[in-house]
């Protein structure tokens, strides 16, 4: 497909598929902007994959419905993170306050949190927090060992540089 004729359809499809999508995003999350981001990187996703979805056939709205809900999730479950995060430095706010070098420590672990993936958030989650084992992992989210190595060592690697001043 020409690029010309990729854009043509995009923008049709983009014009076609925006307002049903934002509709859907801002029931569940009502807020604007971040209904339109998410929109965004779905019309992104969209574009990287449209070649493929035109040779396999597949329908471009279920495309678009799917990756929009995946990433809404993805940013409820890195909210969530951030929330917890925040819990967390909240209760022990008075305590830490009088120790600056622990605050830094914290506040730095949690802007490597904030940094990373949704997917690589949670994997390193489930194998520190819940014990899992990489294999359970894999199983759990539906990818392969191969990846949630790919994602513990992303994660390890972010800790290491976000926090080298403590290591």
């Amino acid at each position: 497909m020409s690029d010309f004729t990729k854009e043509k359809e995009f923008s049709g499809l983009f014009e076609k598929y925006y307002q049903r999508l934002y509709n859907y995003a801002y029931k569940s999350i009502r807020n604007k902007e971040l209904c339109e981001g998410l929109i965004q990187e779905t019309f992104l996703r969209l574009w990287e994959n449209m070649d493929a979805l035109k040779r396999e056939g597949k329908p471009v709205e279920g495309f678009l419905v799917v990756t929009l809900r995946n990433k809404m999730i993805d940013s409820i479950r890195r909210k969530k993170v951030r929330e917890k995060h925040e819990g967390i430095v909240k209760m022990d706010f008075d305590m830490l306050t009088e120790d600056s070098e622990v605050w830094d420590l914290i506040s730095r672990i949690d802007t490597v949190f904030s940094n990373l993936p949704n997917k690589t958030v949670e994997v390193f989650q489930l194998s520190r927090k819940e014990g899992l084992t990489y294999s359970e992992i894999a199983e759990r989210m539906a990818i392969s060992v191969k990846t949630v190595e790919m994602h513990m060592s992303k994660a390890l690697a972010a800790f290491r540089k976000g926090l080298k001043d403590f290591l």
